[in-house]
This record gives C-alpha cells, structure tokens and sequence, in this order.
C-alpha cells in the first residue's frame, strides 16, 4: 500500500501588542481540511520558542539564525513530502529559512498570498506588491457561492440530523436528542451529500447514548459535540478525521476506547477532561501538540501514545492522571511545565538523548547546561 504524502503547513505567528510578545498560530484548519480530502496527511511545522523570540521583530530583524536553530526547523522539513506557506499580515524569518531549504532539496512547495511572497525572499528576488488590491474583487466562480452565503446556508434533515449544505457537503449542526441513545452512527453521506464536520455541541449532554461509530469522511468534531455524554463507552472515528475541537469529549466519565487515526497532528484543550473511565489513548507517531488540561482529571489513564514528535504539552495536561507511569518525552520540546504532569503520583519520565534542550535527574527538570530548572518534585 502506498504511504499517503504527508504535507507541511508552515505555521503563522501573530503579534499580541499589548502583552509585546509573538502568539503562535494554530494551522489554518481549512489548509488542512484540503490537503486530508484529497489524500494527503496535514501537519503544522513551527518553530522552537527560542527561535519564536529570536525573531521578534518578524522580517524587518535582519540577524540571522543560528545553526542550532536552522536544525531544528531542518528535522521538521525531513518529515514531509510536500510544503505550504500560508497567507497573512505578518512573517517571521523561520519561513523565509524553511523556504530556502525546501527549494534547496527540490521539495514541491506552494505559497499563498504573503507565503508566495517569503518564497521570493527565500529567492532573493523582488517581492510582489498588491497594487491592484486584487483581494476587493470575487473570482467569477464564486459569485453565486457568495451570493447563497449571504442569504443563509440551505439547511436539510435526514433521520435524526439536522445538517447545513456548505460547498456540496453536509455538516451536522444538530441531532434529535430524544432519539439518541443506546448505539449511534453518523453516516457517511446525508441526503446524498458527504458529512464534512459534526458542529460544536451536537451530542452534548445525550446522556444515554453508549458508543458512535462515525463512518466518515467527518474531517473535524466542533467544540464540546459530545461533552457530558455520561454513558458513552467507544468511540470509532474514520481516518479522516484529524480535529477535534476544545471540550470534544469532556466529562464522558464511562468513555473507555477511543482510536485516533494518522491523520492527528493535535489534541485541544480539554479534549478528555475528567474521562475518568479511560485507561489507554494512541495516536500517530507523528503527533504536534497537546493543549491544556486536554486530560486532566482522567485517573484512570495508565498509557498514551508515543510523544516523541511533539512540540508543545499544555499546561495541566495530565493533571490527576494518578495511573499514568512511565512516558517518554518529546524529542524537540524545549521546555517543560510542572503543570503538566502535577498530581500523577506514579509517573515516571523519561528524556531520550535525542533532546538536547531538556534533562532530568533525581527526578528534576533541568536544561541541557543544568542553568534554569523547570521541574522540582515536592
């Protein structure tokens, strides 16, 4: 079988003015959404926090990168098949650095807007101005799109759903909570149109329900679609599926099986909080981020899947996860939050020799030259 191509979207910071720092962007979910339906495996590439901070002054700061930081945007670039560089107000000197080593290796890449735009830097030539404000205009093909958005979604029900027509998909923005219970499916198609996304608290609070089985192709479950399902045991998710939203699964206390498939690259805040039931998550080896609190309060928790790739752990992550023993740490975190692991008597971690940022020793969190401490166990 022929490995999917796995795409890189370079991520995009923005500027918090007040706090006078750089936020990192989470990856534009519609880049995503294409790159999975038309085949491909979608992760986000983003830089180290030092090297965030290192170019606070986006591309106007002509310093230039130290080796250590290009190699750690080169490990990034050795996973992926195929690179976006996406559109925005701002840019920072790590995409210009990751387009130059993408075009270096011959790599396909594809910028858009201001990302075409830091692939002609990567090129030293000229960079193009939008002196026709062409963005004020729509494309011809979508005029009558634009037309239908602007008079409001078409809207159709097929058995217990309740879904809107967005681009010929369906997305399900409600369920009939007095016929839901015991095994539930979501289709496949509804009414003849493909199910693109299950909306943000479909299913919440359908307290009698006991497993879903989504048949697919569901890219993405909204925020809280199945908070407060206190009878939900398993659930089945297609291979497409590669977001879910904050809260998704939040205070399902029986929910004890859950597969996430290769196309995950991120777990959102709160994501399991409080699944008391659950005892084993896998994901795939290439994985990104944990957000906070994503599996707070679940005691029972006694493995998860490989963080070798990540590049983020939230804060309170597994807070409470009093079972969870042995874990292996990420390979390219460069910091570590007491937070993360805070109320998890049983853990024990691990730093593989391959991070050189980070070290534990007598059970505390140091950097690599031992000068700054993270971790202290109480």
């Amino acid at each position: 079988m022929k490995r999917k191509p796995i795409i890189g979207i370079v991520g995009k910071v923005n500027p918090n003015f007040i706090k006078d720092l750089w936020e990192k962007n989470a990856v534009d979910d519609e880049n995503r959404y294409y790159i999975v339906k038309n085949g491909g495996i979608a992760i986000s590439l983003l830089p180290s926090q030092a090297t965030l901070k290192f170019n606070d002054n986006d591309i106007k700061d002509d310093t230039v990168l130290t080796q250590e930081e290009l190699d750690d945007l080169y490990k990034q670039i050795d996973l992926c098949d195929g690179f976006l560089l996406q559109g925005g107000m701002y840019s920072c000197n790590y995409e210009i650095e990751i387009a130059k080593r993408v075009l270096e290796l011959n790599k396909p890449l594809l910028g858009i807007c201001a990302g075409f735009n830091n692939i002609l830097r990567a090129l030293g030539t000229d960079v193009l101005l939008d002196e026709n404000k062409t963005h004020d205009f729509f494309d011809k093909d979508y005029i009558s799109v634009t037309a239908a958005a602007l008079s409001g979604p078409e809207v159709g029900t097929d058995g217990i759903y309740t879904f809107e027509v967005r681009g010929r998909e369906a997305y399900i923005t409600s369920v009939d909570k007095s016929k839901a219970s015991g095994r539930i499916t979501v289709p496949e198609t509804l009414c003849g149109l493909p199910v693109a996304q299950i909306e943000s608290e479909v299913f919440k609070d359908c307290t009698e329900i006991t497993s879903v089985t989504i048949k697919g192709p569901v890219y993405m479950i909204g925020y809280a679609a199945f908070e407060g399902c206190t009878s939900l045991v398993s659930v089945s998710l297609p291979k497409e599926t590669f977001s879910l939203g904050t809260n998704c699964f939040k205070d399902c206390s029986s929910l004890t099986t859950i597969n996430i498939g290769a196309m995950f690259s991120d777990i959102s805040s709160g994501c399991f909080m409080n699944c008391v039931s659950l005892e084993t998550v896998k994901w795939p080896y290439y994985f990104n981020t944990i957000g906070d609190y994503a599996f707070s309060g679940c005691t029972n928790l006694r493995s998860i899947g490989p963080l070798y790739c990540l590049d983020s752990i939230g804060e309170f992550a597994f807070e409470n996860c009093k079972k969870l023993n042995k874990v292996t740490y990420s390979a390219y975190a460069t910091s570590y939050s007491p937070t993360t692991f805070m109320g998890c008597d049983a853990i024990s971690l691990y730093f593989p020799p391959e991070n050189k940022n980070l070290c534990i020793e007598n059970g505390i969190v140091y950097n690599s030259s031992k000068t700054k401490i993270f971790y202290y166990p109480q």
